[in-house]
């Protein structure tokens, strides 16, 4: 890459020094200039095949690591099962042994090649306390990324019933979230109701992401800065998830088991990030192994990080 950019860079030089010369100076310049187009041919040439043949890493946006290595039929079962249930994001899984590690990747959406997609899960450890068997690392990448795309395909104005309204009053602004460690998510929504004087609002919805016998739970509380006239629509807009993530922020087919959130259909980004905590896997030949989650946490980067037993393997 950096040759051809010389080579470029040289050809910017002649280019310019080629205005200024004599007509017998051009004809010389023009020739080197030649050369150096046939140089940068060659090297984007020996470029695109060191790249067939070197792919570039792409990290897995989530990845599960265990602490022994899968016998290859239930690898190529564990493969199948995860790609069919993230069918709907147009997502795969790849899983290989490491060492005597086993590491599952998931990429959504699909990235790269299998190559790639190898080498970038081998850069990835999902991290293991002690007398944990498995760890699960969730990007911050992927959490953003879904996030935004979900915001901007909701409805951003409603009437005072809570239905979508394009003429308003409500509007909503804005949706930020943060993550607070260990285990806090605050979801926060801005907007205002138009009338005689405008009518500013703050919804936040604060998750508390915890473990409960061994499985992801969410606890929920919702809190609105506003003024008394518009409370009874925002409590019921912030509570039911019409204005954020609350649930079903992603698609993940039945193979995939997770545990119901006791908030149900409250809750904002930490709630919705349950969903990729797989708490059974159901494989292709009727087979099945279960995650015992024993920890659950968050980083102020915006990561999800877990941890736990394993059953059926």
């Amino acid at each position: 890459m950096k040759l051809i950019e010389q080579l470029k860079l040289d050809k910017n030089h002649l280019r310019r020094e080629r205005k200024t010369a004599s007509p017998a100076e051009k004809r010389l310049i023009t020739k080197q200039m030649k050369l150096l187009d046939g140089k940068i041919r060659q090297a984007s040439e020996e470029l695109r095949h060191c790249r067939m043949s070197n792919p570039a890493p792409k990290r897995p946006d989530i990845a599960i690591g265990l602490d022994r290595c899968l016998p290859e039929s239930v690898r190529v079962g564990v493969e199948a099962a995860v790609t069919d249930a993230f069918e709907k994001e147009n997502g795969i899984s790849q899983a290989g042994c490491f060492g005597e590690e086993e590491r599952i990747g998931i990429w959504l959406p699909v990235r790269g090649e299998s190559g790639g997609r190898e080498l970038g899960l081998e850069a990835v450890i999902p991290p293991r306390k002690p007398g944990e068997v498995f760890g699960v690392t969730i990007s911050a990448g992927l959490i953003r990324g879904k996030v935004r795309s979900e915001w901007s395909g909701r409805p951003k104005a409603y009437s005072d019933k809570g239905e979508p309204d394009e003429s308003g009053p409500i509007f909503l602004t804005g949706l930020t979230f943060r993550m607070e460690e260990p285990n806090v998510v605050v979801t926060e929504i801005e907007g205002f109701r138009r009338g005689f004087v405008d009518t500013d609002f703050t919804v936040k919805t604060t998750d508390f992401v915890e473990i409960d016998s061994g499985k992801p739970s969410c606890v929920s509380s919702t809190d609105i800065d506003v003024d008394f006239d518009i409370l009874s629509f925002l409590l019921e807009l912030g509570t039911a998830g019409l204005y954020g993530i609350a649930r079903g922020l992603f698609r993940i087919g039945a193979q995939w088991k997770v545990a119901a959130s006791e908030t149900g259909d409250v809750g904002g980004v930490g709630c919705a990030l349950l969903d990729l905590l797989c708490i059974e896997l159901e494989l292709p030949n009727g087979g099945a192994f279960g995650l015992a989650y024993q920890r659950i946490e968050v980083t102020s980067a915006g990561h999800v990080l877990a941890g736990g037993r394993v059953s059926g393997l």
